[in-house]
């Protein structure tokens, strides 16, 4: 049964859940593809490239090998050293769900009023936590197997960073 009198609220605590997580998706697609690209395979057009330049000699193209082999090389070194940089996925979980959790009862709060605004510091701890954790989570650095970050100045081996 419809009600010909419905009306649908706007800052209603659903709608403004579903908005944030609609905006935020659409952004992480969009970032995503614009920043990622398969490193293997513009190595791969580059060493074709690479080739051409040495098969067919010409005075003008030195400075141009010299900086696609430079290139090359330096990017070959970046995946073969980045191989056990990873990101803090528990990390980044519990700084959305404390983000989210600081957002949705600040709007609870808003929309309530009264005596609810007595939350407000824990609406704002809770935000806090989740940028501050999920963003500090986000860096790819050398982790151990069970996830711990591995400092520059500790003394684990390679060895143990590799055990499972």
């Amino acid at each position: 049964m419809v009600r010909e009198n419905a009306r649908v609220d706007l800052f209603s605590t659903e709608l403004l859940v579903a908005g944030v997580t609609g905006v935020g998706g659409v952004l992480t697609v969009i970032l995503t593809s614009l920043t990622s690209r398969d490193k293997r395979k513009s190595i791969t057009q580059d060493l074709a490239i690479l080739k051409t330049i040495d098969e067919q000699p010409h005075a003008d193209w030195e400075a141009a090998r010299d900086a696609l082999r430079s290139s090359l090389v330096d990017r070959i070194r970046d995946i073969a050293g980045n191989s056990d940089r990873r990101r803090n996925g528990v990390g980044i979980v519990l700084g959305v769900l404390f983000l989210v959790s600081g957002i949705s009862l600040g709007v609870y709060v808003v929309t309530s009023g009264g005596w609810w605004h007595v939350l407000w510091p824990v609406v704002v701890t809770l935000t806090l936590f989740g940028w501050v954790g999920g963003w500090g989570s986000l860096k790819k650095v050398p982790r151990t197997s069970t996830g711990s970050e591995i400092k520059a100045d500790s003394k684990i081996s390679t060895e143990q960073r590799k055990e499972p």
